[in-house]
């Protein structure tokens, strides 16, 4: 793998895994959707060349209103699942709305949104 920094930036050469794509993904859905995020936690390492496996991604998403949630949440359903619930409302008000994590997951990668 390849490190260069410049400016504000990390840039990287390497070769692109599943779960890379996977995670660019869903960050490309959050940018979509005007929701600022930060990955965090297991996934940084494995970013960064550290062999190793890990279950979940932490995304760690602004403070959203409902609105900007449910827009979302009718954009990934039919290609993400969430594992807390199937209900939005649900999700927004018993988890989100309450700093507690909202588990996302795709084809058997799970992902968790933090806020």
């Amino acid at each position: 793998m390849d490190i260069k920094y410049k400016d504000n930036e990390i840039i990287l050469k390497k070769d692109i895994s599943q779960l890379d794509y996977s995670v660019l993904d869903f960050s490309d859905i959050l940018k979509r959707n005007n929701i600022r995020h930060v990955l965090i936690s297991g996934y940084i390492p494995i970013l960064f060349g550290k062999n190793g496996e890990i279950e979940y991604i932490d995304i760690l998403i602004q403070n959203i209103s409902f609105e900007k949630f449910l827009k979302l949440w009718l954009e990934i359903e039919n290609t993400y699942e969430c594992k807390n619930t199937s209900d939005p409302v649900d999700a927004y008000n018993a988890y989100l709305k309450n700093y507690h994590s909202v588990s996302i997951s795709k084809k058997k990668i799970p992902f968790q949104i933090l806020k």
